[in-house]
């Protein structure tokens, strides 16, 4: 967890480097295409965060027939990263990392997982309200379960 949660803070205090996400139409491009993939694959995506230039997903495969993560993930990111080019006048750049760094939530871990993923956009100081932050999506069931995990932290 350290690597991750360090790879993460590296990421969000970057100054240069790629920043495709920036304003909130790009934001919104991958909420949507991460909703529409958990109709079609049957997940239940609980949260979203969006950064300048990454993005923390929650979510549950619901799904008998599961198709595997890395193939889920490289259908949104050939969508987003069509998407995304168009929008930017950018044909043929590369949107996304080769590799992603997926893990499980252990037993007993979610609601800190979901404060990780929602308030990430805090963390890095690009606001001071994430249920306001234009990147952030969750449920409206994980809207009570935010707000009370957020009363316990602060």
């Amino acid at each position: 967890m350290d690597y991750y949660i360090a790879f993460d803070t590296l990421l969000d205090k970057a100054m240069q480097g790629p920043r495709f996400l920036q304003d909130a139409a790009a934001k919104q491009v991958v909420i949507d295409s991460w909703k529409f993939i958990a109709r079609r694959y049957g997940l239940r995506i609980y949260a979203i965060s969006v950064m300048s230039n990454h993005v923390h997903v929650l979510l549950e495969n619901r799904s008998a027939s599961s198709t595997p993560l890395a193939d889920i993930l490289t259908e949104h990111k050939r969508f987003t990263a069509t998407k995304l080019n168009r929008m930017q006048d950018a044909k043929g750049r590369r949107v996304w990392a080769e590799k992603e760094y997926s893990r499980t939530v252990r037993f007993g871990h979610f609601e800190r997982t979901l404060w990780y993923v929602l308030n990430n956009p805090v963390k890095a100081g690009l606001t001071d309200d994430p249920t306001n932050w234009c990147g952030n999506y969750y449920t409206e069931e994980m809207r009570s379960n935010f707000v009370k995990v957020r009363a316990l932290a602060g």
